[in-house]
């Protein structure tokens, strides 16, 4: 099975030189956790809520940046024509719960989740993902996974 039949295909992203308070209020208008960033057209990053928090309103900068400030870059992609268990190992590989589907071009042509897993049924692929994904209670380190423009 490939990714383009397990998609969802109505990706919501966000810009790169879009306010945090924007991409936020995004976020919340769509009840999301994740917005791949694009440079017009072109996945460059990822944004999660997580990252708002912890890189933008923790510190007390919410107000003065920018997606591409926090964002995490660069994105861990797959393509519409990747396989499903070849997506799953990278997901799994990487800790990722969701990942841009990118075009030959880089553009944006979904997003791939857990979630979408789960939907086909297989079980046994959604909990192998969901194991390395999850880590015991005390190992859960933002930093571990991300690398960000900014250094974190």
């Amino acid at each position: 099975m490939k990714i383009h039949e397990i998609m969802t295909r109505d990706a919501h992203a966000v810009g790169l030189n879009e306010s945090v308070g924007e991409a936020a209020q995004r976020m919340a208008d769509r009840d999301l956790g994740f917005l791949p960033v694009v440079d017009g057209d072109r996945v460059v990053g990822i944004l999660t809520d997580r990252d708002i928090v912890t890189r933008a309103v923790a510190p007390g900068r919410a107000d003065q940046c920018y997606v591409r400030d926090i964002m995490t870059s660069p994105a861990e992609t797959c393509g519409p024509d990747e396989t499903v268990e070849a997506t799953v190992r990278k997901m799994g590989d990487q800790q990722l719960r969701r990942m841009p589907v990118v075009d030959p071009d880089n553009k944006i042509a979904g997003v791939v989740s857990l979630a979408d897993l789960a939907r086909i049924g297989n079980a046994t692929q959604t909990a192998a993902v969901f194991q390395k994904v999850v880590r015991q209670a005390g190992e859960h380190n933002q930093r571990a996974f991300h690398h960000t423009t900014f250094g974190n």
